[in-house]
């Protein structure tokens, strides 16, 4: 399961967290986002207990000035934070679990 992630835990679960994360912006009416969500939370439940994390952020509410102030621009944005701080990196592969878990592991250096 992705960790539910929001303005308040930010810099603890992503900046302060000590793993990378990999993390989904969307929105729950994004028909993109929602064609999407299966392979995601396969790719989340894969995951779980591994060399980084995989978080969510629901784009919506408190949210959307959040997404807003983070570039996020459209949904579903899909970009690995590296452990440690550093620039985001923007996710453009596939949607598929599989896809996305060689993705990330190459990101975090596995």
């Amino acid at each position: 399961m992705a960790v539910k992630l929001n303005k308040g835990n930010w810099d603890a679960q992503v900046k302060n967290g000590g793993k990378g994360v990999f993390v989904e912006f969307f929105s729950p009416n994004c028909s993109f986002c929602q064609s999407m969500a299966s392979e995601f939370d396969s790719f989340a439940n894969k995951e779980k207990d591994g060399v980084f994390k995989v978080g969510q952020v629901e784009c919506t509410g408190d949210d959307l000035q959040f997404c807003r102030d983070s570039g996020i621009e459209a949904w579903p944005t899909l970009k690995f934070f590296p452990a440690g701080g550093g620039d985001a990196v923007e996710y453009s592969g596939g949607r598929t679990a599989a896809e996305m878990s060689e993705w990330a592991h190459k990101q975090a250096g596995q």
